[in-house]
């Protein structure tokens, strides 16, 4: 009876802390309008809800920004130079300039308006290339 427990608690607890494994922070932009623009670095492994669910967990300010951008785990993010930009502007064109290796993007806009996109089934949507 006690390792039955055991188990369930030990399955329970696996499937709890596993619940963003395969997303990884890949750097980020704040500015002091509190706009966002995060980067991860995704496995192929992660489900398309998972990340839906990831994306509208994200931090958000009403009357902000806040995207993100899901790259291949295999891709390189400009993390270091997303520490130097000095606007938003700036962010989106950096990331414009990674873009061929987008997976997925989302964005919750200044009026809370929601928009996710596969950008493997739309390449050409415009959150797929930021500017």
């Amino acid at each position: 009876m006690i390792n039955r427990i055991t188990l369930i608690l030990f399955i329970g607890l696996a499937f709890w802390g596993c619940d963003n494994k395969g997303i990884i922070n890949g750097g980020y932009y704040k500015n002091d309008n509190m706009d966002r623009l995060n980067t991860y670095y995704l496995y192929d492994f992660v489900s398309i809800e998972k990340i839906k669910k990831h994306a509208m967990e994200s931090a958000y300010t009403v009357g902000s920004t806040t995207a993100n951008y899901y790259f291949s785990y295999n891709s390189n993010i400009p993390s270091h130079s997303l520490d130097l930009v000095k606007n938003l502007s700036e962010a989106n064109k950096l990331i414009n300039d990674y873009s061929y290796n987008i997976k997925y993007a989302f964005i919750r806009d200044k009026s809370g308006e929601i928009k996710f996109v596969d950008c493997s089934v739309s390449p050409n949507d415009k959150l797929c290339n930021p500017e």
